[in-house]
């Protein structure tokens, strides 16, 4: 019995003239779409292609086990109606060595076959958890204990212990330098992006602050901030201007924040850092009239709130985003650039201590099997334009793939990204499904940037058949009431409009 697809749910399955982004919001019958991609590809005449010619990549073991299942399932159920049809039987005879499984069990089953590309001994194995404890631990001591020892010939390391834990133990340094560690395993090439950022600390006599990529950062914070108290005010105005009265006596109180918000909202826009910064400071709130017999006691305390709220968020700027002047900022900047610099000096040590203790032992952790993997399957790397040339073991892999097709690529970090674009047909042979709201995973290193720069980047297939890759988007729910989307409709428009919430929820991404 044939499935009544929407045509949005058609296209994701049908189109194959590149790369295709699925944004597939809860419910909208997702893993249905990716099983059905493959099905038709299984059974295309024109182009029929086996089970074990496709890599797809899910985010956990269990999930790829339901993914076999499902596939399994579809197999099964176009026997039912084809008995004895000898393509069929085939793709679940090749079904259990297919590839469907985590990116680090793809890792780990590539870096079996390379080992010796990598480093390695044929033998090793994953650690566990434990192990990895133990040995960061003795690995992060003796970083500690030898930058202790040196210290007298290096000044920037006590800048770095007295920035973090104010000489009196080493906690929050080791804290800070395995925390920082963590992160960057997330990132393709550590050592660059470290470059970069230290490149970005340094002072510089001619730059101006609101040029450089932090006081721009800061300004883009403030900015953000002050159009969020803008909004707490004008909420606060429509209850005001119910009322004559509280027109009256809070009229003039409203007016004059909203005319401070919009004076440094438009200093910010122009970019003047000081002229900004002296505006934030002198920013001042008039008390609110009194009024009598006024009973809506509900009314006042809105108000109120919503105006409390507002000077908290100018007292944020004021001591977070534009505390000082560019000079301070830059002489402060200038010893941050210090510290910074001994941080990965030090993160630097840590991992040549963690590795040796890891090679040893003949153990490798997650991380190091997706930078093995990296390190074999790209040649040439460009930090600037994140572009990557492909190995001759990169160009081997991806022949084998008829398509990749990753689930919940949402929650996909640098790393992983550059593996799955490496092992890929020069990235056009790649089916990307998931759905940003529900990214959950950035403590683990998600990086959902990667799915909105395609999200936003690709023109809806409908639109335009570009084989440098397109986008269609999943936005039926068939899951839900009609009161319960309607609900999460109007929270998301609510949230999601760009910066913070990075996406912005138009009638398009409506359930």
């Amino acid at each position: 019995m044939g499935v009544n697809w929407t045509p949005e749910q058609k296209q994701a399955i049908e189109t194959h003239t590149g790369s295709l982004l699925v944004s597939a919001a809860a419910g909208s019958g997702k893993t249905a779409v990716l099983v059905e991609r493959i099905m038709q590809r299984i059974l295309d005449d024109g182009d029929p292609r086996d089970i074990d010619e496709f890599l797809i990549v899910t985010y956990t073991n269990a999930a790829a086990s339901e993914m076999r299942y499902k596939i399994a399932q579809a197999i099964e159920n176009r026997l039912s109606e084809n008995p004895g049809d000898r393509r069929l039987l085939r793709q679940l005879r090749l079904l259990n060595g297919a590839q469907v499984m985590t990116v680090h069990s793809f890792c780990l089953g590539f870096l079996r076959e390379h080992f010796h590309l990598a480093g390695l001994a044929p033998d090793f194995r994953v650690a566990d958890q434990s192990e990895l404890e133990m040995l960061k631990e003795s690995a992060i001591k003796t970083v500690l204990e030898r930058a202790y020892d040196e210290m007298d010939q290096n000044p920037n390391f006590p800048k770095l212990v007295e920035s973090f834990s104010g000489m009196r133990d080493d906690r929050a340094v080791e804290e800070v330098i395995l925390g920082t560690f963590e992160k960057l395993q997330s990132h393709s090439f550590p050592d660059q992006w470290m470059e970069q950022v230290k490149k970005n600390f340094e002072p510089s006599e001619r730059a101006r602050i609101e040029d450089s990529e932090w006081g721009s950062y800061l300004l883009e914070r403030a900015k953000n901030a002050i159009e969020s108290g803008k909004r707490y005010l004008f909420s606060a105005l429509d209850t005001i201007n119910r009322f004559p009265v509280l027109q009256e006596k809070y009229g003039p109180s409203f007016d004059s924040d909203l005319t401070q918000f919009d004076s440094l909202l438009e200093l910010i826009k122009k970019g003047s850092w000081d002229d900004a910064a002296a505006y934030a400071q002198d920013i001042t709130f008039l008390k609110l009239g009194s009024v009598r017999k006024f009973e809506d006691e509900e009314a006042l305390a809105q108000i109120k709130s919503s105006r409390d709220t507002a000077k908290k968020i100018i007292a944020a700027v004021q001591e977070k985003y534009l505390p000082k002047r560019s000079e301070e900022v830059g002489r402060e900047l200038a010893t941050v650039s210090l510290v910074v610099t001994e941080l990965f000096r030090l993160v630097n040590k840590f991992d040549t201590e963690f590795s040796k203790a890891k090679r040893k032992r003949n153990l490798v952790d997650f991380s190091d099997l997706e930078h093995f993997t990296v390190s074999i399957l790209c040649e040439e790397y460009h930090f600037e334009t994140k572009t990557a040339k492909p190995s001759d073991a990169a160009t081997s892999v991806a022949s084998q793939f008829a398509e990749i097709l990753v689930d919940e690529y949402q929650d996909t970090n640098e790393v992983q990204d550059l593996i799955f674009n490496l092992v890929s047909k020069s990235s056009k042979n790649l089916f990307m499904v998931g759905d940003v709201k529900q990214s959950i995973y950035r403590f683990r290193l998600a990086d959902p940037s990667i799915f909105l720069q395609k999200y936003n980047a690709w023109p809806d297939v409908s639109d335009e058949a570009d084989k440098n890759g397109a986008r269609v988007i999943l936005s039926k729910n068939f899951r839900s009431r009609k009161s319960v989307l309607d609900a999460v409709n109007f929270l998301f428009c609510a949230l999601l409009k760009g910066g913070f919430g990075e996406l912005i929820y138009s009638d398009k991404e409506k359930h």
